[in-house]
């Protein structure tokens, strides 16, 4: 018989894929006063960030799409992450 309470406290593989910084980093976003600025400067500071965005502005897609698209090309349930980050 499977306890249900461990069961619970395993993690599913999307959620050992993200670790605890890139949670603080959503969490910092969401609470932010200003959290189009917190973007910026990762847009501004890291080249795969600028890469995403250059690529969402010359294509004409949503940061929603191209994200789905993207998770979709590597094999990866975009909702399965977007319920852990939730």
């Amino acid at each position: 018989m499977v306890n249900p309470i461990l069961q619970a406290m395993q993690k599913t593989p999307v959620q050992t894929q993200i670790n605890n910084p890139t949670l603080q980093l959503i969490n910092n976003i969401k609470h932010s006063a200003n959290p189009q600025q917190i973007i910026m400067n990762m847009v501004q500071s890291n080249p795969q960030i600028a890469s995403i965005i250059n690529q969402a502005t010359s294509t004409g897609q949503t940061y929603k799409d191209l994200f789905y698209n993207m998770a979709k090309a590597r094999g990866v349930d975009p909702d399965q992450i977007l319920g852990v980050l939730r």
